[in-house]
């Protein structure tokens, strides 16, 4: 079974080493003694702050580290603990320190500490960061925390102080949104939704008694308690119709793969609840998974290109594995981290479906010609993807098979250009997947991406950091040599 330990408030409230010269190591190694008595710090080295790379930084006076998460997996015999860097107490997105242990006892790092010079005073304020977003959205409201963070550039040696704003509707279930805005210049870096698209298990069916429907037929709002239940607790109802089994019969496919293939206790690794909306919209063309709401959404499909999105288990995995992510290395919905965030969905939505077609989402589409599929795992460049260039012109380019082939923009990352190219750029890293996938076997490749998805990665995760993940991994997990070898060429012939 997998664990996914949070450390409670009263732990992570204070950094266990927040040095202000040398001589704070040992003092600091004192306090690390208590944490090793915790439960989320059993089996823990003192080594860990003796790591000379991790003594410099904590040596800085401005720096410390925070536990925040153990994952484990004793399927794949790996454990690893993420401790979280904080830059003059302010969380730096995706900075730290993975440590991870093996079932022989061996330790290991992988350092994701981004080191910058920056000053964590904002010149905009809390409140104007939310007016801000209240202006860009007038439905919503602020949910939650208005949390400021420091975010790296991508050359992970300079930074951004931001704001991260969450906004929710104002009466109902509206899709949430997640705003990143510059804390000096209130530039908004990012401006993205929290529905990723394309246990015990309930299943509801939406209709226009339960939810609000944009002109467009894509649903804004839902009312689960006004909706029809048609499976509840895993027991399928009479009235249940074709829909609400197959989307039954996807929840409880996806539950066992993960449970089979790594001891995963449901989506979030808590066993919790599977829910499930089939109808969807009014004619809605996709499926979503929400977070907020922990919830997989199926639109009926157009009518004309598309059919119901139940039909689909590979595209069910695929938002299902949203759900996983976010309970594991949260990858951040925008830019690299957000292609990688869509291209481990794609695989795992794959290796649930079980078939040999590597082309996302064809039993969707009501005919069968070169363009029924959403993305082509094995052959990206078969299908070409419609986007927005930086003067508002509609561009029409082959789906990227190599990092070199990589769609770029100096744009804010938003829905105008996919949120800087998630789905587009996310067959990168699936077409190196599907490559690794046929060089090891579905089994090792399916432990391989869990082990580097979940104890790995971190939010803010580039393609670069991924190869090296993948790689480390690869040498922990019982994989020969010559398998990992061929893990690296993949990824060298694909221009990492």
């Amino acid at each position: 079974m997998i664990a996914i330990t949070v450390i409670t408030p009263a732990i992570a409230s204070t950094p266990l080493w927040s040095p202000t010269g040398r001589e704070n190591i040992e003092t600091n190694l004192r306090s690390l003694q208590g944490f090793l008595k915790s439960p989320v710090g059993q089996n823990r080295s003192v080594d860990f702050a003796r790591q000379s790379w991790i003594k410099n930084f904590l040596n800085q006076s401005s720096t410390s580290l925070v536990p925040t998460r153990r994952t484990a997996s004793a399927k794949i015999g790996l454990e690893t603990l993420f401790v979280q860097a904080r830059h003059q107490g302010v969380e730096v997105v995706g900075s730290g320190v993975l440590q991870h242990i093996n079932t022989e006892g061996r330790i290991t790092y992988t350092n994701r500490l981004a080191e910058f010079d920056l000053k964590a005073t904002p010149t905009l304020d809390a409140a104007d960061a939310r007016a801000l977003a209240r202006s860009l959205h007038e439905r919503y409201d602020i949910s939650g925390a208005t949390r400021l963070r420091i975010l790296p550039n991508e050359d992970e040696v300079s930074a951004r102080l931001t704001w991260w704003i969450r906004a929710k509707d104002i009466q109902g279930n509206r899709e949430p949104r997640q705003l990143v805005v510059d804390a000096h210049s209130g530039e908004v870096i990012a401006d993205y939704s929290l529905h990723y698209s394309i246990a015990p298990i309930h299943v509801f069916e939406a209709s226009s008694t339960c939810q609000e429907v944009e002109p467009s037929g894509e649903p804004v709002a839902l009312k689960l308690s006004d909706c029809v239940n048609s499976v509840a607790n895993g027991r399928v109802l009479r009235f249940a119709d074709e829909s609400a089994r197959r989307a039954f019969e996807n929840s409880k496919k996806a539950l066992e793969f993960y449970d089979t293939n790594f001891g995963r206790d449901g989506i979030d690794g808590k066993g919790s609840d599977v829910v499930s909306v089939v109808h969807a919209g009014v004619n809605f063309d996709n499926a979503f998974w929400s977070d907020e709401g922990q919830m997989m959404a199926y639109g009926d499909g157009d009518g004309v290109t598309t059919g119901d999105f139940t039909l689909g288990l590979d595209v069910a995995g695929h938002e299902m594995t949203h759900g996983v992510i976010s309970s594991t290395a949260n990858l951040a919905y925008f830019g690299e981290s957000g292609a990688l965030n869509e291209a481990y969905a794609d695989i795992f939505g794959k290796l649930i479906e079980g078939s040999n077609n590597w082309r996302l989402g064809t039993a969707l589409f009501l005919s069968a010609d070169e363009n029924s599929a959403i993305r082509d795992l094995k052959d990206p460049g078969t299908l070409t993807a419609n986007y927005f260039n930086e003067k508002g012109q509609i561009v029409t380019k082959p789906y990227p098979r190599t990092l070199g082939e990589r769609f770029r923009t100096t744009a804010k990352c938003d829905g105008k250009n996919d949120n800087c190219f998630v789905h587009i750029n996310s067959t990168i890293q699936g077409h190196t997947g599907y490559q690794v996938i046929k060089a090891l076997g579905r089994s090792n490749a399916a432990q391989l991406f869990y082990a580097t998805l979940t104890q790995y990665l971190t939010e803010r995760t580039n393609f670069a950091q991924n190869k090296a993940a993948t790689l480390k991994a690869c040498n922990e997990i019982g994989l020969l040599p010559s398998e990992c070898a061929k893990v690296e060429a993949i990824f060298a012939a694909q221009g990492y």
